[in-house]
């Protein structure tokens, strides 16, 4: 099989011209290379990730080598749900193969310490969850949020369903803590629905108007609430920080706007996220086809040797 290697230095970076001039010489294209600082002059996140995906677009080809330290941050951190759920029963796994050991010794592991690895999929980094739809956005809450005094947003709540169930999860979660004496420093959670139509909030209040005087009985555990996902400042005036966010927001929840809500957990994470791992942010869950299919297509090296072709 013959083997030919192209050099892409075109004068400007976006010629699609010269893009297609490579395309059309060749019937097929198996691997591209790409050193993001080399043609950028930096490792820029956005610049990068569009020129990737305007190389998918033109080359179409099977595999795409992408030397950029911004990138590889992005995938550690950004998975689907399927690797989600894989990547915690293999942890889970470890851990009781470990369990089983230290029985023999007599040691036994803490269970948030299980918790806290199974949220975790990389160390000290965020976890960003994406579903392509609501079903597998809801499915995420047992997974995601694991405490009574867990502290949770859903920005974008709109009628309030889902905001409702993350709130009754909590409760739940609480009583049974409560009874094993296991709130971490006797904090309260509860779950904030945002949205940024002030009908759609007045709304939801009215539609669980009983749901939420049943949950704020005892502690508050429910609230709806004004607020633009994009205007970080507003959201950052309500306290505690909290401790998993989702996001259901109109403009990327589709296949397009990869760009703009990558920009948006970026965002997020960087209010939110605290140098003490126990009290900040941990994970957050966004409703997006086009992150889903992100998180599907850009993986780490390391990633790479664990996927079965």
């Amino acid at each position: 099989m013959e083997k030919r290697l192209f050099y892409y230095s075109g004068q400007s970076l976006w010629d699609i011209n010269h893009l297609y001039t490579f395309k059309e010489n060749e019937n097929s294209i198996d691997i591209v290379i790409i050193d993001t600082s080399g043609l950028l002059g930096n490792d820029l996140l956005f610049d990068g990730l569009a020129f990737c995906r305007l190389v998918m677009n033109v080359l179409q080809p099977r595999y795409i080598i992408v030397r950029s330290k911004e990138l590889h941050k992005k995938a550690n951190t950004f998975v689907n749900y399927d690797f989600f759920i894989q990547r915690k029963k293999k942890l889970a796994f470890k851990r009781q193969q470990k369990q089983q050991i230290l029985d023999k010794n007599e040691y036994s592991l803490e269970v948030s310490a299980t918790n806290n690895d199974a949220i975790r999929i990389h160390k000290n980094e965020v976890t960003v969850v994406c579903v392509p739809g609501v079903s597998l956005y809801r499915a995420t809450i047992p997974h995601l949020v694991y405490s009574g005094s867990d502290v949770v947003f859903e920005i974008g709540c709109a009628q309030g369903q889902s905001t409702v169930l993350i709130a009754e999860h909590i409760n739940n979660l609480s009583a049974v803590n409560t009874e094993n004496c296991n709130i971490a420093n006797n904090k309260q959670g509860f779950c904030i629905g945002f949205d940024v139509s002030k009908s759609i909030v007045e709304r939801a209040r009215r539609v669980h108007l009983t749901t939420m005087e049943r949950l704020n009985s005892k502690d508050r555990r429910i609230a709806f609430e004004l607020g633009n996902a994009w205007n970080t400042r507003e959201l950052c005036s309500f306290f505690p920080t909290p401790t998993t966010i989702f996001v259901d927001v109109g403009g990327i929840s589709g296949v397009d706007g990869e760009l703009e809500a990558i920009s948006l957990v970026r965002q997020l994470t960087n209010a939110f996220q605290c140098s003490d791992r126990s009290m900040g942010l941990r994970s957050i869950v966004v409703k997006s086809q086009c992150l889903s299919i992100f998180a599907s297509v850009f993986i780490t090296a390391d990633d790479l040797f664990n996927l079965d072709f």
